[in-house]
C-alpha cells in the first residue's frame, strides 16, 4: 500500500502566505502574541480551516481548533497542531510549520471519499513563546489545567497591556471553554532548532521526550558612582557579579554527568547604563536544562550557588527567584511506534532523540499520549531570521504527520 501523500505546492503556497505576515527585512518573521500580526495570522488561519470545511471554535484564551468530524463522534479525537507567535525577529517556520503541516494533513484527509473513524482536529496555541507574555506556553498552559485562567489573563507585557484585552482588542477572546476534550492521542510536528538533524543528514528524528528547564531571574544591587573619581577598590559593582555569573553559569553542564544539558544568561539589562558610571543594579535571566530530574536539579543548585557566592565576593545586595520550570518528560511509546510506522512507510532515515526545546507538547503530554516529529534546521539555527528547513523536509515532515495522524484516527478503542 502506497503511504499517503501531501499537496506539496499547496502547503508551500500556505507557508509563504503565512510568513508574509509579520515578516522581516532578512527574510524573517516578528509577529508577537496578540499583536497585530497576530490577528492577522489567526484570521487567515480560521479562514482557511473553514474553506476546508472544519468545524472552526476558539476558546477563551484564544486558542483556535478545527475539527474534521469523524465517523464515530463519541471517539476521544487525534490532536495535531503548535503555534502562530513568533520570537521577537524570529524565523519562518518556528511553529508555524507545525500548524500549517496539520492543516495541510487534514486537507488531504477532507479530500478522501471517506472521513476516518476518530475526528482530528487542527490547533493553533496561543502564547507559546512567551516573549510578550510570561510564562511560555500559556494557551496550552490553561487548556490542560497547568496554569491558573484567572492568573493568566492578569499577565502583563512590557507596557503594562493584560493578556485578556489584548486578546479582546484583536477580537480572539473566544467562547469556547478553553478545557480538554477527550483526546486519543497528541501530534506535533516541529523544526528541529537544533544541529543534529541537519549535521547527520537524517531527514526525520522522532522525539521520545523533552528536557527539563528551570528558569531564574537575579538582580544584583551595587552602588552607581562615578566612573572616574571612585577607586576601584571598595567599588559595589553590580556588573562584575552578573559577568561572575555568566561565566560560571556556561560552566555548569560540564560539572553534570548529564546526556544533555545546557545553561544560559540570555538577558542582561544594567542601569543606569551610562559610560562613566559604575553599574549600581543588573537585572539578569538564567536557564538551564537537563533530560534527567537528578542533572537539572544539580544545575540550578549551582546556578543558585553561583549568584550568591558572586553577590558575596562583590558586595552586592542579590534578589533572586525561579520564574518557570518544567520537569523532564518521557513521551508515549505508543504515539512513538505510530510514528515509527508513519516514517518506515515513506522508506526515509530516521533517528530518535530527546528536545532541547519546550513545546506545546510539555502540557498535552500531561493529559494524553503525546509524541513529536522533527525535521532539519539548517545549521541549527532557530529563533532567528536566518532560520531555513528545505521545502523537501518540509514536505516530508508533512507526510510523516498524515501518515501518523491517519493511523491514529482509525485505531479501535483502548488501543
Amino acid at each position: 500500500m502506497n503511504p499517503p501523500r501531501v499537496n506539496a505546492d499547496r502547503l508551500l503556497r500556505s507557508m509563504a502566505a503565512m510568513s508574509a505576515i509579520g515578516a522581516t527585512s532578512k527574510g524573517g518573521v516578528h509577529r508577537l502574541t496578540l499583536s497585530d500580526a497576530d490577528r492577522e495570522a489567526r484570521n487567515l488561519l480560521v479562514a482557511w480551516l473553514r474553506e476546508t470545511g472544519l468545524r472552526v471554535r476558539i476558546d477563551t484564551f484564544g486558542n483556535i481548533f478545527g475539527r474534521l468530524e469523524g465517523s464515530d463522534a463519541t471517539a476521544p479525537i487525534v490532536l495535531t497542531g503548535s503555534h502562530l507567535d513568533t520570537q521577537p525577529f524570529g524565523g519562518r517556520f518556528d511553529g508555524a510549520y507545525g500548524v500549517l503541516a496539520a492543516l495541510e494533513a487534514v486537507r488531504c484527509l477532507a479530500e478522501r471519499p471517506a472521513y476516518p473513524r476518530r475526528s482530528v482536529e487542527v490547533v493553533a496555541w496561543t502564547n507559546e513563546e512567551g516573549s510578550r507574555f510570561q510564562p511560555t506556553l500559556l494557551g496550552s498552559g490553561v487548556y490542560t489545567g497547568h496554569l491558573d485562567a484567572t492568573a493568566m489573563y492578569g499577565a502583563t507585557d512590557v507596557s503594562g497591556c493584560t493578556f485578556r484585552d489584548e486578546l479582546a482588542r484583536i477580537g480572539f477572546l473566544g467562547e469556547a471553554p478553553c478545557r480538554a476534550d477527550p483526546i486519543h492521542r497528541y501530534f506535533e510536528l516541529h523544526i528541529e532548532q537544533g544541529p543534529v538533524l541537519d549535521r547527520e543528514g537524517i531527514p526525520i528524528g522522532i522525539v521520545t521526550g523533552l528536557v527539563g528547564l528551570e528558569w531564574f531571574e537575579a538582580t544584583f544591587r551595587g552602588q552607581a558612582n562615578h566612573s572616574g573619581t571612585t577607586p576601584m577598590e571598595g567599588r559595589r559593582n553590580a556588573l562584575l557579579g552578573a559577568a561572575e555569573v555568566i561565566t560560571a553559569v556556561d560552566r555548569i553542564p560540564s560539572q553534570l554527568d548529564a546526556e544533555y544539558a545546557v545553561a544560559t544568561v540570555g538577558h542582561l539589562r544594567v542601569e543606569p547604563n551610562s559610560i562613566n558610571i559604575v553599574p549600581g543594579v543588573v537585572h539578569l535571566t538564567l536557564d538551564v536544562r537537563a533530560t534527567d530530574t537528578d542533572n537539572l536539579r544539580s544545575a540550578a543548585v549551582l546556578a543558585a550557588r553561583a549568584v550568591q557566592d558572586a553577590a558575596r565576593r562583590h558586595h552586592l545586595g542579590v534578589d533572586y527567584r525561579k520564574v518557570a520550570s518544567s520537569e523532564p518528560q518521557v513521551f508515549d511509546a505508543g504515539c512513538i511506534a505510530l510514528v515509527e510506522r508513519a516514517v518506515e512507510a515513506l522508506d526515509v532515515p530516521f533517528r530518535r532523540m530527546v528536545s532541547g526545546a519546550a513545546h506545546d507538547a510539555n502540557n498535552l503530554n500531561r493529559i494524553c499520549p503525546t509524541s513529536m516529529i522533527f525535521v532539519p534546521s539548517v545549521g541549527g539555527i532557530s529563533h532567528n531570521e536566518a532560520e531555513y528547513t528545505s521545502d523537501k523536509d518540509l514536505t516530508l515532515g508533512a507526510e510523516v504527520l498524515l501518515g501518523v495522524i491517519t493511523l491514529a484516527a482509525e485505531e479501535e478503542a483502548g488501543r
